[in-house]
């Protein structure tokens, strides 16, 4: 540990008395004193940062006291506490896809409530190690949260999150948002329930309308009535489906016409019931 640590802060004072008798005299006093102090401020916060973990801002105060102006004791300790800050600072990439697979750049990102993206470009994040809470803000969905723990010196850690596929892709200029479709499952069994039953009911009146003819010219007027009771249910049982196969045909005509439409949204889709004749 440099001798300029916390144990000795009296020597960065001792090295701002120094620098100020050794400044031309071209300088006014209160200048030299001005940036001198200001130096030796960010070199002991710097130190307390550390020591509390918070290396993104003890980057900055390390920043401040490293610089030329400083005394030179204090910027070159400055200098190796920078590099040691930087091995030990740690960096995430935010990369945002939609079950589609498709990325999505549109998404805002907040550390612990500091808002440290606008938009993902695939650049990475210091982040101080430790617990944080991530916020992940896709355009036009609700955001989401997540508790991750960061490691000390844990470089350009990837971070994915799903998200809502964007109904207008706003990474295209000019793209159309996809277009409203009428959703037509149940009238298709209904018509296709319809042509079932029509089928059925032509077959049953047919094959009654048969046997009756064949009881006429056959044994009439002694056929036996359990014949003829057969041969008129078919018929009516015809007649039935038939009827039960117009009801479903005109409402599958109904259905179709007036089909509920599938609107895209941000979060998935919703129904309408917007159709018109």
């Amino acid at each position: 540990m440099p001798l300029t640590s916390r144990r000795f802060p009296w020597l960065a004072w001792l090295a701002v008395a120094s620098a100020a008798v050794a400044r031309p005299a071209a300088a006014t006093e209160s200048d030299v004193d001005a940036v001198k102090v200001r130096c030796v401020k960010a070199y002991e916060q710097a130190q307390w940062l550390r020591k509390q973990s918070r290396l993104t801002a003890a980057k900055n105060e390390l920043r401040t006291c490293m610089a030329e102006a400083c005394p030179a004791l204090v910027a070159r300790d400055c200098v190796v506490w920078m590099r040691e800050v930087e091995a030990q600072v740690a960096t995430v990439i935010v990369s945002a896809r939609t079950p589609e697979g498709r990325d999505r750049s549109d998404v805002r990102v907040a550390i612990d409530g500091r808002e440290v993206q606008a938009r993902l470009t695939g650049a990475s994040i210091e982040v101080d190690p430790g617990e944080h809470v991530f916020r992940y803000a896709p355009a036009g969905a609700p955001p989401r949260e997540e508790r991750v723990i960061v490691n000390a010196g844990e470089k350009n850690r990837l971070l994915r999150v799903l998200v809502p596929s964007d109904a207008i892709p706003r990474d295209r200029p000019g793209a159309r948002p996809p277009e409203a479709r009428r959703y037509r499952a149940v009238p298709i069994v209904l018509g296709s329930a319809a042509v079932v039953l029509a089928g059925a009911g032509i077959f049953l009146d047919i094959q009654g309308s048969t046997d009756l003819h064949g009881l006429r010219t056959g044994c009439a007027p002694a056929c036996s009535p359990s014949d003829v009771q057969a041969a008129r249910t078919k018929i009516i049982l015809g007649d039935s489906l038939i009827a039960s196969s117009l009801i479903a045909g005109g409402a599958a005509v109904w259905l179709w016409l007036r089909a509920p439409r599938v609107v895209p949204t941000a979060d998935g889709a919703r129904l309408t019931w917007s159709g018109s004749w």
